[in-house]
């Protein structure tokens, strides 16, 4: 894991170039990968933004399913968004990606 903000800063570029994405506002890249444990100012912290992208990606997810699967019930549904929107299956994504070393 990375240790310093200033290291997080010198790569805020590889972590775009992994995620596919360029931040116009960088500051909510350095957000997004600080845990509270880092800083006691909990507005440089992730924690808010993850409860919204929770729920963001519970839409999506949700969304995709009752779209493509129209012969599916909400039980069904349910299941395979909980098995999509988890803490282990997110955390082996950006463990496979390389981001978990990112993290402050």
């Amino acid at each position: 894991m990375n240790t310093t903000k200033s290291g997080l800063v010198n790569s805020l570029s590889n972590i775009e170039y992994i995620i596919k994405y360029t931040f116009k506002n960088k500051n909510l890249l350095i957000k997004a990968f600080t845990h509270s444990s880092f800083t006691q100012d909990k507005n440089l912290t992730y924690e808010r933004m993850e409860f919204l992208g929770d729920a963001l990606l519970n839409f999506v997810v949700a969304e995709y399913l009752y779209e493509n699967y129209p012969e599916k019930d909400e039980g069904d549904y349910t299941l395979a968004r909980s098995e999509v929107v988890d803490t282990n299956s997110l955390y082996r994504e950006i463990s496979q990606r390389g981001l978990i070393y990112y993290l402050l």
